[in-house]
Formats: structure tokens, C-alpha cells, sequence
């Protein structure tokens, strides 16, 4: 992996997130009504509104507007929520955390239980355990995180009563009931990240087993244990690490389902709450930070796959 394809990725993320800032502040912009008058509400008297929408800078042209929020924003300014009296950047530091764990019990969970089945049922094919495997792919790819999530809470927290329904604890404060609390959100969220790893996986790992350097591998007399693993999964693995990367969005868009179905302060939440108000400074800041995730950890995924298979990194 050569400087070149590094400044190549890195060009490549800069674009998204330029492609992305655009997007944004136009969603934001065509949307009908005045942002003035529907932050303020029907309460707002005409003087208000105009000296808001002058804080706002939306009187200005368009173009202006955008550069204006663009510069601010390199400079890590993001604007200030009108409802919560507070920097957007004081907020989604609040709560940036708590999406990032979120996102990451459910990423492990996900790849703990997709590895082994999946390498279960690209060795086993056509058994009852492949059958089982694919059927388990099959549920989990129709099956809503949200409806998941409320069948969780329904058995484990209404019916049997062993773990808390709503709320968040921080890890520095309680680890062992943030963790009780942070179960049932991770299995709901993760869940069809699970079968989507799943379901690649097993089909990469086919297609290897099936190349005829396995075939050479397997008559030379090595161990089929070192063929499956040496061999053929670190080049089955490339497809899934792209799949994990590429689902980051996933992740992230779930979070902010599963964040207001169980109460949990993380930026989905803080992303809705500003929508139904109205909060547009808000609104921005977090979609910006969304997208910022993604791109990052797409950039993490290509620079992994160039180390795990440098010919990656040619092509």
C-alpha cells in the first residue's frame, strides 16, 4: 500500500464529504416554510423572526449561506441550537459516545455471530446446519431492528423482568448497568448487520474453497484446518470487511430507531428531537456527523483490505 493510494482514499473521502455538505444544506434550505418562523413558532412575533433569521444569516444568498456554514464548520463551529441554548458541538459531544458504543457492541456482536456460522455453512453445504444457517440469513435480512428490539423488550424486560426496558448509564459510572442496559439495543441493532456479514461470507467463502489453489493446497496433504484458515479466508474476508465498512451507514441509521425506542441519549436521538422541533442548526450537525462516520470508516475499510491483500490496493 503505497502513499499514492493513500492520498488517492483520502481524496476520495474529502469529495464525499464536500458532495455530502452540499446535499445537506440544500435539504435543509428547499424544505417549505421559513426556518425563522418554524423554530420560533406560532408564537413568534414578525420583529423575532426577523432578528433571527438576521442571527441566521438567512437573509443572505444562498451561496453566501453555504460558504459561511462550510467555513464554520472546518473551524468546528456548527452553529448553536435555539431550543437548547447550546453549541451544536457541545451537543453531539454529549452524545457521540454513547451512538459510537452503541454502534460498536452491535458490530461486535454481529461478527461473532456471523464468522462462525457462516464458516459452518460454506464447509457444510447442503446439510441440515447450512439449511439452518441460510434460513437464520433469510429471517434476519427481512426482520425490522425496531420490531426485533420490541420483541426483546417484551420477553427479557416486561415478561422476565432481567434486564431494564428504558435508559442509559454511562460505562464510568456503573459498567456493569451500563452493560444491562446496553444488551437488549446491541441485539436489536445488530441482528441484520449479522446476516448480512453472514450471508457474504458464506458465499465468499464458497466461491474460495472452490479456486483451484485450494484444490493444489488440499492435494499437497495440508491440514484442512490450515487451508480453511491460512488460505482461504483471508481472501474470503475481503468482501466481508467491505460489507462491514459499507453498512457503517446501517449501523448508524438503525442507531437512530433504536436510540428512541429505548431512550438512549445518542445523537439518533438528539437528530429526531431536532427534526420534530424544528431545530435546523441541529439538524445539520448531526447528519453532518453521520456522514463524517461513514466516510471515515470506509477509508478504515479500504486502507484494511490493501493491508490484507495488497493487490487490492493496484487494481
Amino acid at each position: 500500500m503505497g502513499v499514492l493510494y493513500l492520498a488517492k482514499r483520502l481524496g476520495w473521502m474529502l469529495f464525499i464529504l464536500f458532495g455530502s455538505t452540499v446535499v445537506i444544506f440544500l435539504v435543509i434550505h428547499v424544505i417549505p416554510g421559513d426556518p425563522a418562523r418554524a423554530m420560533l413558532g406560532p408564537q413568534g412575533t414578525p420583529e423575532a423572526v426577523e432578528t433571527l433569521r438576521r442571527e441566521l444569516g438567512l437573509n443572505d444568498p444562498l451561496w453566501q449561506q453555504y460558504l459561511i456554514w462550510v467555513g464554520r464548520a472546518l473551524t468546528g463551529n456548527l452553529g448553536h441550537s435555539i431550543l437548547l441554548s447550546k453549541s451544536v458541538l457541545e451537543l453531539l459531544g454529549e452524545r457521540v459516545t454513547t451512538t459510537l458504543l452503541l454502534s460498536l457492541y452491535a458490530l461486535i456482536l454481529a461478527v461473532l455471530i456471523a464468522l462462525p456460522i457462516s464458516v459452518m455453512s460454506a464447509t457444510r453445504r447442503n446439510t441440515i446446519g447450512d439449511h439452518v444457517g441460510r434460513l437464520v440469513v433469510l429471517i434476519g435480512l427481512a426482520m425490522p431492528s425496531f420490531w426485533f428490539g420490541l420483541m426483546l423488550m417484551l420477553l427479557f424486560s416486561v415478561r422476565l423482568g432481567w434486564l431494564p426496558v428504558f435508559g442509559y448509564v454511562s460505562p464510568l459510572d456503573d459498567l456493569g448497568q451500563h452493560f444491562s442496559h446496553m444488551v437488549l439495543p446491541a441485539v436489536a441493532l445488530g441482528s441484520g448487520y449479522a446476516a448480512m456479514i453472514m450471508e457474504t461470507t458464506r458465499n465468499s467463502l464458497v466461491d474460495v474453497l472452490n479456486q483451484d489453489y485450494i484444490r493444489t493446497a488440499r492435494a499437497g496433504g495440508l491440514a484442512e484446518r490450515l487451508v480453511l484458515w491460512k488460505y482461504a479466508m483471508r481472501n474470503a474476508l475481503i468482501p466481508t470487511v467491505t460489507v462491514i465498512g459499507i453498512q457503517i451507514g446501517y449501523l448508524m441509521s438503525g442507531a437512530i430507531v433504536i436510540e428512541n425506542l429505548f431512550a438512549i441519549p445518542g445523537i439518533g436521538r438528539l437528530m429526531v428531537n431536532a427534526v420534530l422541533s424544528r431545530d435546523y442548526p441541529v439538524v445539520q450537525g448531526t447528519m453532518l456527523t453521520v456522514v463524517f462516520v461513514f466516510a471515515f470508516a470506509n477509508l478504515c475499510v479500504d486502507l484494511l483490505c490493501a493491508a490484507i491483500d495488497p493487490r487490492t490496493a493496484r487494481e
